[in-house]
């Protein structure tokens, strides 16, 4: 006996808007152009997810793509966060999704993005979040290299709220970074992915597995043991160097604990990647990188004193210079000291130079008993046209020195 094929889910069967013809969309990604088996028309399927409907991609993460949505209630746009197909049949992804929306709405925080609901269609679940218009921090940095001191400093401030609101709820984020920061239309930070996020115990807690981002991933996270709040302290310095500096402050992109825990050693001091930085924010960001996490700051109440402060001596044009600024500056007081004596020692040669010269010709002399008389018109010879040459060549580079 054949085995009788099971009905299909009426959620499966899509209808040609053309035609009205049936169609299996069972194994089409959401919000995909099929076209239409009887009649050739293409059609936009699987668009309803719960109350929403789909309107455009917005993006794709590693375990999940977003979407904009319409949320008909409301008559708003809302992100919405599915699944991705190679994750739906995995239990622990799963789990881990669920987990990821329920951490997100146990709090709330204008700087971290709110979910509305979670819900399940087409065998994928999906986390409905309010939209942020304003996209990701790290195409800022994509697109503008650094940014500014100026405008940074009051980011960081938001976002170092938005982690003390998890920090209170008993959360660490566990992978703070630029493409988890959002800005609203506004320009104001909101923190966003929870999907590593661990609920804390006794101040602590181990994950089951590494699953981090290298530029940004905290030594103790590599060497697998506990992590705390300080842990996103690390990745939120790291965060901070990548934006001020225009390049991250760890170039390895590999996960080999031994590779990375080297280069989270050898990490160079913002202060030589960016000596133009005040002094007051190159050490907040070597204090929250530190390699051990007693060394970094032990609240979030102390790093966000700082922040204001670095920020209120920025505007008052009070903030001190970067030891790397320092260093260069030293150096070039150096080359301009060195330059004027050079400088001074030029003129005085040319000076004596041309005072025994005016002697030498200009001195009364006698021939026969009678005196010569002077040359109105004074002849250099061709040392002494290739000796001047080389005084005013010597001048002009001496000047050029000390601009």
């Amino acid at each position: 006996h054949m085995p009788m094929p099971q009905p299909q889910s009426p959620e499966n069967i899509a209808h040609c808007h053309a035609c009205g013809s049936p169609m299996n969309v069972e194994y089409v990604p959401p919000f995909s152009n099929v076209g239409c088996p009887a009649c050739g028309e293409q059609n936009r399927v699987k668009c309803e997810f719960g109350p929403y409907t789909l309107v455009r991609r917005h993006a794709v993460g590693g375990m999940s793509m977003v979407f904009a949505a319409h949320d008909p209630t409301l008559h708003r746009e809302v992100a919405l966060k599915i699944l991705s197909e190679d994750f739906s049949a995995d239990e622990r992804r799963i789990t881990a999704f669920e987990e990821e929306a329920r951490i997100t709405a146990s709090f709330s925080h204008p700087n971290v993005v709110r979910v509305l609901t979670t819900g399940k269609a087409f065998g994928r679940l999906y986390i409905a979040m309010e939209l942020v218009p304003g996209g990701h921090f790290e195409h800022q940095i994509q697109e503008r290299g650094q940014i500014p001191e100026i405008e940074m400093l009051p980011l960081a401030i938001e976002i170092a709220h938005g982690l003390k609101a998890a920090h209170a709820a008993g959360l660490i984020h566990r992978d703070v970074k630029p493409g988890n920061i959002l800005l609203d239309a506004e320009g104001h930070a909101k923190l966003v992915d929870f999907g590593l996020a661990l609920v804390t115990q006794g101040g602590k807690a181990k994950a089951a597995e590494i699953w981090a981002t290298p530029y940004y991933v905290p030594p103790e996270t590599i060497e697998g043991f506990p992590e705390d709040f300080r842990s996103d302290i690390y990745a939120f310095g790291a965060t901070l160097y990548h934006a001020l500096a225009g390049k991250p402050s760890c170039g390895e992109e590999t996960m080999s604990t031994t590779i990375l825990r080297d280069a989270k050693k050898k990490v160079i001091p913002l202060s030589l990647a960016a000596p133009w930085l005040s002094e007051e924010t190159c050490k907040i960001v070597q204090r929250s990188m530190a390699y051990d996490p007693k060394d970094r700051f032990q609240s979030y109440d102390e790093l966000i004193t700082r922040l204001d402060v670095a920020l209120k001596r920025l505007q008052t044009g009070t903030a001190g210079v970067s030891s790397g600024l320092a260093a260069k500056r030293r150096a070039k007081s150096k080359r301009q000291e060195i330059a004027a004596f050079v400088m001074a020692g030029l003129v005085l040669s040319a000076a004596l130079g041309g005072g025994i010269w005016w002697v030498v010709r200009s001195g009364p002399q006698k021939q026969g008993g009678k005196p010569l008389t002077t040359a109105r018109t004074p002849v250099l010879s061709d040392s002494d046209v290739e000796t001047a040459t080389q005084i005013a060549t010597s001048y002009r580079e001496a000047h050029e020195a000390v601009e």
